[in-house]
Order: structure tokens, then sequence, then C-alpha cells
């Protein structure tokens, strides 16, 4: 795969989901400075994933479906024009750093399934700076700890999903404030109190507890 990267420097977008290369991921990737989209969907890519997250051009990154990959988010930069990250279904390991409130263009963040196989970390207030946010799936990523007014802030937010976590403590009063809302899990969770009675007035889907 390595030489795959060798003299393709000027590449833009680079998508090779589902071919099993099953293999470590090149650090030459990292060389890629016109990259702007990457999907290496379900390649059964192995090993520790080089930091590309701050590719100068970079706004897609889709690594999904790939369990035996181990990521460790940067520190990001205000200057990122990240829009995209996907990380499902990979061994997320590490804290969430607290720039990624940096990420003021990030549109998408899905998460779901990664670091499910080490301990529970908390998720940093600064997801609440995530104001492009239209989209952002945790679930079942052993987040702990409680959700509070910075939720209130991701006033595009059409897709949450909590589910299957360790949260706890009181729902914040400023979910209601997300008018934009059509999909809500909260399942699984320890959450008490009430939902907020303006709470699903767009809601088509909303699960709270099974």
């Amino acid at each position: 795969m390595e030489s795959l990267f060798q003299n393709v420097k000027s590449l833009r977008e680079l998508n090779l989901d589902r071919l099993a290369f099953y293999s470590s991921v090149p650090a030459s990737l990292v060389n890629l400075s016109s990259l702007i989209s990457l999907s290496l969907g379900g390649c059964g890519l192995e090993g520790k994933f080089p930091n590309i997250f701050q590719l100068p051009n970079i706004e897609s990154i889709n690594l999904s479906s790939n369990d035996d990959l181990t990521v460790y988010l940067p520190e990001f930069d205000s200057n990122s024009s990240l829009r995209l990250l996907e990380l499902s279904f990979t061994q997320l390991r590490g804290e969430i750093p607290y720039s990624i409130g940096h990420l003021k263009s990030l549109s998408v963040m899905i998460f779901q399934g990664a670091g499910a196989k080490f301990g529970p970390t908390e998720l940093p207030d600064s997801v609440g700076y995530l104001e492009s946010l239209n989209i952002l799936d945790l679930k079942d990523c052993k987040f702990e700890g409680t959700i509070s007014s910075w939720v209130g802030n991701l006033s595009k937010l059409t897709h949450l999903d909590l589910s299957n976590n360790f949260f706890e403590g009181r729902l914040p009063v400023v979910l209601g404030n997300l008018s934009q809302l059509t999909y809500l899990d909260l399942a699984r969770n320890s959450f008490d109190g009430q939902l907020p009675f303006s709470l699903g007035n767009n809601l088509p889907h909303l699960t709270v507890a099974t």
C-alpha cells in the first residue's frame, strides 16, 4: 500500500472504501499536502493511524469500520477546514482534546462504537463550540460525565445520538433550544429529570430510555 502514495503529492481526493488491504496505514499519507478528502472505510486497516488530521487542506476524513485501527486525536488548531470526521468502529484511544472545539467548520462527527474496548472518558465542554455541527453520533463510545449547557450552543444540530454510554445527571433545559433537531436517542444512560416541553415539536424519532 505504501507504493500507492509515493509520487502523488497533488492528490486531492482519495476513496478506497471496502478495498481489503488488511495492512497498516502508510506513513506517507502525511505528505499528501493537497488532500481534501480521505475515505478508507472498511479496508481492514490495522496499527496506528498516522496524523493526517492537520493536513492544511483536509476537509473530510472517513476511517469507519476498521476495527483494528488505533486512532489518536491530535491537538487541533483554529485554521482547520475539517467538515467531516467519521471514526465509527475504530479504536479511538486517549482523550478527546479540548481543542476539538476549534473545528468551526465541522458539520458531521460520528464516533459510534469507537473506543468501545477501552475505559470511559469524558467529553470536553468545548464540543459546544462546534457551531456548524449537524450530526453528532457518539453511540456506544463509553463516554461518561454530564451533558451540560454546552449542548444548547449546537443550534444547527439535526441528529444527536448519545445512546449506550455512561452519561448521568439532569438533562439540560437548553436541549429545548435545538429547534432543528429531528433525531434524538439518549437510551441506555443514567440521565434523570424531564425533557424540556419544547423538545419534540420537530422530532419524528425520539428515544430516551429502553
